[in-house]
């Protein structure tokens, strides 16, 4: 959302973190605001959130956190090894 603070911090730090991380993983960006259905679909209560999904199967859910992080919380958390 162009209103969220966190989601603006962020949103260079993710472009980062995707190149760092390659083409292995797929970073996508979704503004609420513009597409409520997918947020709602997603179940996306704070802004902002990372989900992270089961790369065979992108129905199935793996981690998600709510607020800003870092771009080393974002590749740890695309990792599978952040703890919050």
């Amino acid at each position: 959302a162009t209103w969220c603070g966190p989601c603006q911090f962020l949103a260079p730090l993710l472009v980062e973190a995707a190149e760092e991380l390659g083409p292995t993983v797929r970073v996508i960006k979704l503004d609420s605001d513009k597409h409520p259905r997918i947020a709602s679909v997603l179940k996306v209560g704070g802004l902002p959130t990372l989900i992270r999904f089961d790369g065979g199967d992108v129905s199935k859910e793996l981690q998600r956190v709510e607020g800003a992080l870092t771009k080393d919380q974002i590749i740890d958390f695309v990792n599978g090894n952040f703890n919050r």
